[in-house]
């Protein structure tokens, strides 16, 4: 064993950590000037899956000593890796201006030789733990928006809570990480019960409140699951004739909550999403350890990453900037059906009851969403993998080991099939035929096809936070491998691959705020790590130093979300007074110009209409609202829109299909309503309701100053004409009128609709 390999514990922390900057950032860095870095990052990202894996799968198997050069030129690489780890944060440090990191990384190793146990105090250990330290607070740093040093100083206002809520995280997150586990003797069967509600009575309070949701653009994205949401609930149908960019099982979900409107059905289902997340969180946390400060870590933990602000745009309460929630639910929940697996292993009816779970979660991800669908799939299937290699390391039954594999994926298939069928079933009753299977996926196609939504990493953002999770996470599963203790592999390999899968989401646009979103993510692993380093390993100062690089994320995640004076004032000011969770309540009715023109042309309360974008629309800072009618006793009703677009104009998803098949989800729409027809409006141009389409007549119209409104129905006795087949529609298909008469379809002017 080399020098360096006992000075960071046998572990290879360095290794894995300078073989993911290398193959993830630097190439990606390289080409930041030309603002191309979002393309160079994503097949660099999808290398690192497989390439990473591979390399420490057979360092612990420990296959190269079967050659001694294979031994040589593994020392080689490991110490140019180091190097390039070393390098990469000496760099960090420079280019951001992060000196303080390593007073930051000085404050913990000095903590941490005090709590340590003389016997494991030495040289080695501490100088270890500084430089793992100093790694740890170099990479993570960029998890959030300000830096650190300027948040202390600036940040303290008259709260004066921004230093103390720093350093006492910093405190009991280092305690927790270095200390010895308390002894199970001393925990009184009530305490984890008692601490539960708390903590539940704390998430079901933050959670159902309203104040401070409708800021930034919060609106703009519910919009994207508001408008189909609604169009269900007006009876029409999701893979056939309403687009919708963020999923089936999701809009669907949406559409079934109770609430006056479709926002109060997305504000209900996402807080009780964040509810549950926050809860699984908190049980692994939880599971740890049984005392107070435990507690108080992973209440604060859980609400910094579910119900705080970490930006500007993400006030307390249920996020309606409804990525978090929606988005990564399945993925959190498989996670933590392998976590429940391995830790009641003892009972093979809880082992079969969490294997159960992990099902329903996978298939219940894949229906949600195409996104979702393949962030859970390589999680459950990476799982299902790992378990039949860590059964054929055990006993060494290969022919058992793959009758098990081929058994797990059978059930898979069996319940992919059996979804897949049930849905073809129920629009054949409906429809004749089944439905159009390329709405479930086409707008995920559409994005990564288009190379509009490159965006250049930021050097020395959050994305670093990544990758120092997933050097972790592979440093845990070499530790086990070399231990022998294979049993844990599938639970680790279930956790790289949720880092890596969904943290496509800030590959795919490298975005910090995407960071600031995977925090649930993030925090879940760490708490699984941190478990297993405690419960399983004897990894000495390996075990310590990987729970030691979560020491970061998990103070500044905290810090940022409790220590601003505006962070206090949100969570202080609804329980003065005015906490609601009457979310509608908050909502602006339609008013102003647009309204006068509502009462000019005569609209009634139950009627549809399709509203323009434009600067005197009604509006919530850079965001816009599904628009809302509020009658004389302050009862409101929602508009819908007629056609499968949002009442919204420009924002929507129909907009970003190609032209056939906006087409193709319009024409649909009309055949399949009873009686279409509603409010078409624009700002400052010609209202002509030919422009939706040529089977529409302008019956009513209406105009004030810079508004037109056309009452548009549909021609009696027009049909499409569609292909019978392929259920698309080609541009320059023609319509047939009244009469025989045909004319073609012209594509649809965006700057109206």
């Amino acid at each position: 064993m080399t020098s360096m390999e006992r000075f960071f514990g046998g572990s290879a922390l360095a290794i894995t950590g300078g073989l993911i900057c290398a193959l993830t950032l630097l190439p990606a860095l390289l080409l930041h000037p030309a603002g191309q870095a979002g393309i160079a990052l994503t097949p660099a990202w999808i290398a690192i899956g497989f390439v990473l894996p591979l390399y420490v799968l057979a360092d612990g198997l420990q296959v190269h000593h079967r050659a001694a050069f294979l031994g040589i030129a593994r020392n080689a690489l490991a110490w140019a890796f180091v190097a390039l780890y070393f390098v990469t944060v000496a760099a960090l440090l420079w280019a951001s201006h992060r000196k303080y990191a390593i007073i930051l990384a000085l404050a913990e190793t000095i903590i941490a030789y005090q709590l340590m146990p003389k016997n494991t105090r030495s040289a080695s250990w501490m100088l270890g733990i500084f430089v793992a330290a100093l790694a740890s607070w170099a990479l993570t740093l960029g998890f959030t928006y300000t830096h650190v040093a300027d948040f202390l100083v600036n940040a303290t206002g008259s709260s004066g809570l921004a230093i103390p809520t720093f350093f006492l995280s910093f405190a009991i997150a280092l305690y927790l990480a270095v200390s010895r586990e308390e002894q199970a003797t001393h925990e009184k069967p009530s305490l984890p019960i008692v601490q539960f509600a708390i903590a539940f009575g704390i998430f079901f309070v933050l959670g159902f409140r309203t104040d401070n949701q409708l800021t930034a653009w919060i609106p703009y994205h519910q919009n994207y699951f508001v408008a189909p949401a609604s169009l269900v609930q007006a009876h029409h149908w999701l893979l056939w004739d309403i687009p919708s960019q963020y999923g089936f099982l999701s809009i669907l979900t949406i559409a079934a909550m109770p609430g006056r409107t479709t926002y109060d059905s997305l504000y209900l289902l996402t807080a009780l999403i964040l509810l549950a997340q926050a809860c699984i969180v908190y049980l692994v946390l939880r599971s740890r350890r049984s005392g107070w400060l435990n507690f108080i870590l992973s209440v604060l933990l859980c609400a910094a990453c579910f119900y705080s602000s970490q930006g500007a745009h993400y006030p307390l309460g249920p996020r309606l900037y409804p990525q978090e929630g929606l988005r990564f639910v399945w993925p959190l929940m498989v996670l933590f059906a392998a976590f429940c697996r391995y830790r009641y292993a003892t009972s093979a009816r809880l082992q079969t009851w969490f294997l159960s779970l992990g099902y329903a979660g996978w298939i219940f991800g894949v229906l949600w969403s195409f996104e979702t669908g393949v962030w859970t799939t390589v999680i459950w299937f990476g799982y299902l993998l790992a378990e039949s290699a860590a059964n054929w390391l055990e006993s060494r039954d290969i022919a058992r080991s793959l009758l098990l594999l081929l058994s797990r994926f059978g059930i898979s298939a069996a319940l992919l099939a059996a979804a897949i069928g049930v849905i073809e079933l129920i629009y054949r009753a409906h429809f004749g035929h089944g439905p159009d299977w390329l709405g479930y996926f086409e707008f995920s196609a559409i994005y990564t096809s288009s190379l509009q939504f490159a965006v250049a990493v930021d050097g020395i953002g959050g994305g670093w936070t990544i990758l120092l999770v997933l050097a972790a996470v592979a440093t845990l599963t070499l530790v086990s491998l070399r231990q022998q203790h294979y049993r844990l592999v599938p639970l680790l390999a279930a956790c790289w691959c949720a880092m890596w899968a969904t943290s496509s989401y800030y590959v795919g646009e490298a975005f910090n705020e995407h960071v600031n979103m995977l925090s649930g993510i993030i925090v879940l692993v760490g708490a699984i790590v941190f478990w297993a380093t405690e419960k399983n390993l004897t990894g000495g100062l390996t075990a310590l130093l990987i729970r030691l690089s979560f020491i970061p994320v998990f103070v500044l995640l905290i810090a940022s979300a409790f220590g601003g004076p505006s962070r206090i004032a949100d969570i202080r000011s609804p329980f003065l007074g005015n906490y609601t969770s009457n979310f509608s309540s908050g909502l602006p009715p339609i008013s102003g110009e647009l309204r006068r023109l509502e009462d000019a042309a005569g609209f009634k309360p139950a009627d549809a209409a399709i509203y323009p974008n434009s600067p005197v629309w009604v509006k919530l800072s850079s965001g816009v609202l599904l628009p809302l009618e509020r009658g004389p006793q302050g009862t409101i009703q929602q508009r819908s829109a007629w056609l499968p677009l949002s009442p919204l104009g420009n924002y929507n998803a129909w907009l970003t299909l190609p032209f056939p098949r906006r087409i193709a989800y319009i024409e649909r729409y009309l055949d399949d309503s009873a009686n279409p027809q509603g409010w078409y409006i624009t700002y400052r141009e010609p209202a002509d309701c030919r422009e939706l389409s040529p089977r529409l007549i302008t019956v009513k119209h209406a105009k004030t100053e810079n508004y037109e409104a056309a009452y548009c129905r549909l021609i009696p006795g027009s049909r499409w004409l569609m292909e019978p087949d392929r259920g698309t529609a080609p541009i320059g298909l023609p319509v047939e009128l009244p009469g025989g008469r045909r004319i073609p379809l012209q594509p649809i002017s965006q700057g109206n609709t």
